[in-house]
């Protein structure tokens, strides 16, 4: 019985401990930007997001799912990127289908150019 009462306390101070070392935080998420949009607007809208992101200063960090493009062009993907790039936090990128397997090069390039949108 004392050994059972031993292991009891043993693991609340390991739950204790642990949530005293746990952190909240809070993340933006951003989806389907489609950079290259014939309307235009996309660009817009994500420099707006950014903005709005940057005026949190709560945010830890930015995670953006595909489609961050339209057709996956090199040139569409380094656009987004300049626009990203303007955020002040961590931003982690998760592409999509417009961004790889719709690109021009069959996603055959896309990988070395979208690595070359990770964070800083």
């Amino acid at each position: 019985m004392k050994s059972y009462l031993s292991v009891l306390v043993f693991i609340l101070a390991c739950c204790i401990s642990a949530k005293a070392q746990i952190k909240p935080f809070r993340f933006a998420f951003i989806s389907d930007t489609h950079i290259g949009s014939p309307n235009g607007s996309a660009e817009e809208d994500l420099r707006r997001t950014v903005a709005d992101i940057n005026n949190m200063n709560d945010i830890a960090f930015v995670v953006i799912t595909g489609d961050i493009t339209e057709l996956g062009t090199d040139e569409e993907l380094k656009h987004a990127k300049q626009i990203l790039d303007q955020l002040k936090v961590p931003w982690y990128i998760i592409p999509g289908n417009h961004d790889t397997g719709w690109s021009e090069s069959g996603g055959r390039t896309r990988p070395k150019v979208l690595f070359t949108l990770l964070p800083r």
